[in-house]
């Protein structure tokens, strides 16, 4: 999701640039039983042209490499600050059991093994083709 829609990334660049949002993209996520719900939004009167430039961007995501390893070293990261804190160190667990039925904080060595030629293979495996657009009009326009 940060990959996708976060300021550096080439979708926020690309509607930003072409004044389809002035503001940021809101995200969400959700699982639900075996889906994972997302939510992505963002404040435009081009709701076509947003729509249209997400669909695109999750049919064929821009992935990259770079990007990749910020956010490898950054979860690192946060992983090894858990251990300062007790309720950081549950939450996750208690993440990784309810969504996953895996007992086991993740690892350093989770995320260092973790390739991102892997990454790219899983990311493709993802299915979008259902989706659901919600609008919410202003009522002084």
């Amino acid at each position: 999701m940060e990959m996708t829609t976060s300021v550096s990334s080439p979708l926020y660049k690309k509607v930003i640039k072409d004044k389809i949002i002035t503001g940021s993209i809101t995200k969400s996520k959700k699982q639900l039983e075996n889906y994972l719900l997302l939510s992505i939004g963002s404040y435009t009167d081009k709701k076509d042209e947003l729509v249209n430039s997400i669909i695109e961007e999750f049919k064929n995501p821009t992935l990259d490499k770079e990007l990749f390893e910020i956010d490898k070293k950054n979860t690192i990261l946060e992983i090894i600050l858990r251990e300062e804190n007790l309720s950081y160190m549950i939450i996750p667990l208690i993440g990784n059991i309810v969504d996953f039925n895996y007992p086991y904080p993740d690892t350093i060595e989770d995320i260092e093994k973790f390739s991102f030629e892997e990454f790219k293979k899983l990311i493709q495996s993802l299915d979008f083709t259902n989706y659901t657009i919600t609008t919410i009009k202003n009522p002084k326009n």
